[in-house]
């Protein structure tokens, strides 16, 4: 009587077949730390911006504040900023937060100047960034 050879069936994966799923696996998981990264990237940019937004509105509203109180914005630097008591201070203390640089320049110096502001400040990603709008002043 003859032995019959026994065959044993391997179970499990192979080498490759594991280095193809780990790769796969690597391949998703850096895919989704590339998007994450963007996002969030650009959620602190969006938060930068509303910031920076919310302090020239500011700039706005304490210079129509100074307009109404003294009937005109004369006499003020050629470039300026505003205070928290609404008076108009050197460009050199404009600084907000070690972080974002006010200016207000105006294109003369009569009650109804038009006046640029501008805000610019350093890019947590690297690089400036800017924004600015132009306001008139509307004495009654």
């Amino acid at each position: 009587m003859g032995r019959s050879k026994s065959t044993f069936r391997q179970r499990g994966d192979t080498i490759v077949e594991v280095l193809i799923s780990l790769l796969i696996i690597s391949s998703i998981l850096a895919g989704a730390f590339v998007l994450s990264r963007t996002s969030s990237r650009n959620v602190r940019d969006s938060e930068e911006h509303s910031q920076a937004l919310g302090l020239l509105q500011g700039q706005v509203e304490l210079l129509r504040t100074a307009a109404e109180v003294t009937g005109g914005l004369n006499g003020h630097p050629a470039t300026f900023c505003m205070n928290s008591d609404a008076q108009p201070v050197n460009n050199g203390t404009c600084l907000v937060n070690n972080r974002y640089q006010l200016a207000i320049t105006s294109d003369g110096a009569t009650p109804t100047s038009t006046f640029t502001f501008k805000v610019t400040w350093d890019r947590l990603g690297g690089g400036t960034s800017a924004e600015s709008f132009v306001y008139r002043v509307a004495v009654n």
